[in-house]
């Protein structure tokens, strides 16, 4: 949703598959899946002028839904959480795709170990 000629709002429902990992379970191997579902709202301002491209930074906040499934000996467990979380990055607009890489902060109560970089492609709908 426009809020000018520059800044925009925007709302992001995605889903993330993380490759299994096998981790040390009290002395046995175990292996974790991890599969989370961001929910986040932000704003995007544009630093250049409309065109066929367009640079932008932007900012995001909201909260991940995640279930982790743990598999040791045959045994089987998952767990379903809620994290708040959070997003800072910049990208370029393609006409209609987008592209851009952000620092992505999983869960802001555990910053020491949920903290990445996320590259995405995109998309944008039509207009109604």
């Amino acid at each position: 949703m426009p809020l000018g000629d520059d800044a925009t709002i925007t709302a992001r429902f995605s889903g993330v598959w993380h490759l299994p990992a096998d981790v040390d379970a009290g002395g046995l191997t175990a292996e974790a899946h991890l599969l989370e579902w961001p929910l986040v709202g932000g704003v995007r301002y544009h630093v250049s002028d409309p065109g066929a491209v367009r640079g932008y930074f932007f900012g995001e906040v909201g909260v991940v839904l995640r279930r982790t499934d743990l598999v040791v000996a045959g045994l089987h467990d998952s767990d379903f959480d809620i994290a708040f979380a959070a997003a800072l990055g910049a990208g370029v607009e393609l006409g209609r795709v987008d592209v851009h890489v952000s620092a992505w902060l999983a869960d802001l109560d555990r910053l020491d170990d949920s903290i990445g970089v996320t590259v995405a492609v995109g998309l944008h709908a039509l207009a109604l």
